[in-house]
């Protein structure tokens, strides 16, 4: 129910405390009539969360300070001592009270005096106010004063979303600020479609949580026109020529946001329609603004990665020691492995999966032919085992040449589907059946890299069963996804989990913990602010 209106609660002792403080200046502020409109609500747990203007300010869900804060206190904690810590914005307590157990002090910064007056009237701060521990910075007070010059800065993003403005004001009065990983600007530059273009969203919803200010470009409409265009043209047809005026018109338009945003970094994803030259451009109109390519594809399946990596300041890819030569042949001294990654809001545990998309085992892919092969095979098993078409099924497009089998296992004749709906596929399925793309027979064993949906369908809580890979080790545990180094192996373990649900259960449980932890793509967009400094 949500609680707004004359309530008092906490707030008269809490300006009794600020009294005693001695903060005049503060208290003047708070007096103030304010712009936000503000009422607090219970989480499902039964614990409030501010909402201001119409937005919760903490997640309803898990209505805790979470990832964004104990990120930005790990970048915190690695750096050099400060004499004072500040935190913008009162919308979230639950930040307050994490800051103060890992700071001891803290100074909270709030530009809107209703949305200061919400949090001490419905949040008990008396105690941390008492002590003097906890103390309130007005705009009036960082107008008049001196800060202390080497203040850190942890920024709360919904805060920051509400009040860009003043968030800038306060970093130039803490001109002694060191600037954490997940700060600055960031300008996204995604594909036109394909596998990286929900990368890019994704990417901005993590720049919001460790609060940057980011953009995602947003092709103009006659580009995106003529992309279709291409897209749907027959093989042999008159192509190169627009092709060439279409990345001639890209690389207009992103050199363009780049001069008027003026990025503390432009990031680029694979198959964004930037050649070469486009970079080149990008750099001319944003000569402040740093480059990077994040390749999340195969080199040896995707060539044109040679041509353009060069002309970037920043190159990370999927394929680490793999890709080691061409770096070196393409002269690339800042380039680092980063893998694959989930986007948590999306991809999670649902128990409101709609019938279409459960199943005892799904496979969510395109039909490469290592994959129509090898799923053959397993529908041959899975059908002399006495199990029933329809509990096997395969989610994605690019099935059309699929062997006679598979056709009863098709989602949909094999339709592609959206980012949206491959949440739900992990979600519904008991066993999630992963099996790496490639062009021979058998499992690819020379790619190396592990491919996005093994982080998707381990946050979804989904039991895994993987082809293993190089780089899965370094990934995920033993007991948190059952690799196989055989086809002939993955009906067998795939048994063995739907056997044994309490087994599958903590492992599904164990891989979700490990992508919160280390596999979000606010981890990485955290690992390339970091090396774009």
């Amino acid at each position: 129910m949500p609680m707004s209106g004359p309530l008092e609660g906490f707030l008269p002792d809490s300006l009794a405390a600020l009294a005693r403080q001695g903060r005049r200046t503060t208290l003047e502020w708070l007096a103030a009539p304010g712009q936000a409109r503000t009422e607090a609500v219970a989480a499902d747990d039964g614990r409030l969360v501010l909402v201001i203007d119409g937005q919760s300010q903490d997640s309803r869900r898990e209505p805790d300070a979470g990832r964004w804060l104990n990120r930005q206190i790990e970048e915190a904690q690695a750096g050099p001592t400060r004499q004072a810590v500040w935190l913008f914005g009162w919308g979230s307590p639950s930040a307050v009270r994490l800051a103060l157990s890992r700071f001891g002090r803290l100074t909270v910064y709030e530009p809107d005096p209703a949305a200061a007056r919400a949090a001490l009237t419905f949040f008990d701060f008396r105690p941390e106010l008492e002590a003097g521990r906890l103390e309130m910075a007005s705009p009036w007070l960082v107008a008049e004063g001196a800060p202390a010059p080497q203040a850190l800065l942890l920024i709360h993003p919904a805060s920051a979303r509400r009040a860009p403005a003043a968030l800038a004001g306060l970093r130039r009065f803490l001109p002694g600020e060191r600037r954490l990983a997940g700060e600055g600007r960031l300008l996204i530059v995604p594909p036109f479609s394909g596998g990286s273009l929900p990368m890019a969203g994704f990417l901005a919803r993590a720049a919001e949580e460790l609060g940057l200010d980011a953009r995602l470009l947003s092709w103009s409409p006659p580009l995106t026109a003529a992309a279709e265009a291409l897209k749907a043209a027959p093989e042999g047809g008159p192509a190169a020529p627009g092709s060439a005026a279409l990345f001639r018109g890209c690389a207009e338009q992103a050199a363009e946001a780049a001069a008027a945003f003026d990025p503390s970094l432009v990031l680029v994803l694979a198959q964004a329609p930037l050649d070469a030259r486009g970079v080149a451009l990008v750099r001319e109109k944003a000569p402040a603004s740093p480059t990077a390519f994040w390749f999340v594809e195969d080199f040896r399946r995707f060539g044109y990665v040679s041509e353009v990596a060069p002309a970037y300041d920043l190159f990370f890819h999927l394929q680490g020691p793999l890709m080691t030569p061409n770096l070196k042949n393409w002269g690339l001294p800042r380039a680092w492995t980063l893998p694959a990654a989930a986007e948590p809001s999306l991809f999670r545990p649902r128990t409101d999966v709609p019938a279409p998309y459960r199943a005892t085992v799904s496979f969510m892919g395109a039909g490469y032919p290592n994959r129509r092969a090898i799923l053959a095979d397993f529908a041959a098993n899975w059908a002399r085992r006495g199990r029933r078409p329809e509990d096997f099924r395969i989610f994605g497009s690019g099935w059309d040449r699929c062997p006679p089998i598979l056709r009863p296992h098709l989602f949909e004749d094999g339709r592609r589907v959206t980012a949206e709906e491959c949440a739900l596929i992990y979600a519904g399925a008991q066993v999630s059946l992963n099996i790496h793309s490639g062009d021979a027979a058998g499992f690819d064993r020379g790619g190396a890299f592990v491919n996005p949906r093994t982080f998707e369908a381990a946050a979804a809580g989904s039991p895994q069963v993987v082809d293993r890979r190089e780089l899965l080790a370094d990934a995920f545990d033993d007991d948190e996804i059952s690799a196989v180094d055989e086809p002939a192996e993955l009906l067998t373990a795939v048994e063995r989990l739907l056997d044994d649900p309490p087994k599958a259960r903590r492992q599904a449980q164990a891989a979700r913990a490990r992508v919160l932890k280390e596999h979000l793509y606010a981890h990485r967009l955290a690992f390339i602010m970091r090396h774009a400094r």
